[in-house]
């Protein structure tokens, strides 16, 4: 039960890390993408971060 409990933590986390991703995305065709740079270990210098 333990290592489920850790896994679904794991899991909101992700959840609430590509909520965050997807909210700064613009949806275009911009060669600056949060997502990407998140993925990448890099940060994204996208208005109001």
């Amino acid at each position: 039960i333990s290592a489920l409990e850790t896994k679904i933590a794991e899991l909101e986390s992700m959840v609430g890390t590509l909520k965050h991703l997807v909210h700064c995305c613009q949806g275009d065709n911009r060669p600056d993408c949060p997502i990407l740079d998140d993925l990448a270990g890099t940060h994204s210098k996208t208005k109001g971060h």
